[in-house]
C-alpha cells in the first residue's frame, strides 16, 4: 500500500489539519498515516474521523535519536516513514499544503523507488554538511543539488540501504562521531546517505513536487477562510505546482527555537 506519511505534537496540529483537509480535497483516496508525536486525543480523534492512520511513535529502543534530544522529532524522520506500515511512503511535512492530486509523485515512487526533491536557492545552498563529515564519513559519490526534506519518497524494502544510512547518519549527527558535522537535520543525514549509496540521480528537479513559499503560515485566520483565499491565490498562479510547502511556519520555527 502506497501513500502519505506525516508526523506532528499538538503545537504542529494546526497546520496538520491543513494538510489534511487539502488531500481530502485533492487525493481523497491516498492512504495517510500520522505519527503521534504528542498530539492531544481531541486532535487524534480529529484526524482517526477523516480516516487518518493515527500511529504511536516507535519504542525508544527502534529510534535513530532520543525523545529530549535537541530536534529528535526531526532527526527521527527516517524512522517515522520506516515504521508508517506503508510499503511506500511519500513524506510531507506537516506545514505542507496540497494543491492538486499526487498521483504523477506517487506514481514516481511505485515505478522509480526512492527519491527527493531539488531545493531551489537563489544563492549557494546555505550551511551544507561540514567537509569533515566526508572525512569521518568517507563517500565516493557527487549528487548534482541538494534535496529539501519536506518531500522525500522512500520505499522501504527496495531501498533499504539508503534507509538504513539515512537513519546511521541521524544518529552519528546527534549522539554519535559526527556530532555538529552534520546540518538542516535529517536532510543533511540524507545529504551523505545519497552520496554513500550513489543515489545522486533520484533527486529530482520537480520544483512544483515541493514549492517552498517561505513564511506564510495557517496560523492567523480560520483553516477553511485561509485555504479558500490564500491557498487558492497560490493555486491560481502556481499552475505546475502539486506541493506547496511553508517552511517557516511559525510551528517550525518553534521547534527549532524552542520558544
Amino acid at each position: 500500500m502506497r501513500g502519505v506519511v506525516t508526523a506532528a505534537d499538538s503545537e504542529y496540529f494546526r497546520p496538520l489539519q491543513c494538510l489534511v483537509t487539502s488531500l481530502a480535497g485533492n487525493s481523497p483516496a491516498t492512504s495517510v498515516v500520522v505519527t503521534d508525536l504528542g498530539l492531544t486525543d481531541t486532535q487524534g480523534e480529529w484526524l482517526r474521523r477523516r480516516g487518518v492512520t493515527v500511529k504511536p511513535k516507535p519504542h525508544d529502543c527502534l529510534l535513530a535519536v532520543p525523545v529530549g534530544h535537541e530536534l529528535w522529532q526531526i532527526w527521527n524522520k527516517p524512522v517515522w516513514m520506516a515504521y508508517s506500515g506503508l510499503d511506500q511512503c511519500l513524506w510531507l511535512d506537516a506545514d505542507c499544503v496540497i494543491l492538486r492530486p499526487l498521483d504523477a509523485i506517487l506514481d514516481e515512487l511505485a515505478a522509480n523507488g526512492s527519491f527527493a526533491v531539488r531545493h531551489t536557492y537563489d544563492t549557494a545552498y546555505p550551511l551544507p554538511n561540514d567537509p569533515s563529515l566526508y572525512e569521518l564519513f568517507p563517500v565516493l559519490h557527487e549528487i548534482p543539488y541538494p534535496p529539501n526534506n519536506g518531500v522525500v519518497g522512500l520505499d522501504p524494502d527496495r531501498d533499504a540501504d539508503l534507509l538504513m544510512q539515512w537513519t546511521r547518519m541521524c544518529h552519528e549527527g546527534t549522539v554519535g562521531r559526527a556530532r555538529q558535522l552534520v546540518t538542516w537535520q535529517d536532510e543533511g543525514a540524507l545529504i551523505w546517505a545519497l552520496r554513500k549509496r550513489d543515489y545522486g540521480h533520484r533527486v529530482l528537479d520537480r520544483p512544483g513536487w515541493n514549492r517552498i513559499v517561505g513564511t506564510d503560515d495557517p496560523a492567523s485566520t480560520d483553516m477553511h477562510t485561509w485555504l479558500d483565499t490564500e491557498v487558492a491565490k497560490w493555486h491560481a498562479r502556481e499552475p505546475e505546482t502539486i506541493v506547496l510547502h511553508f517552511s517557516q511556519c511559525k510551528f517550525w520555527l518553534k521547534w527549532v527555537t524552542g520558544l
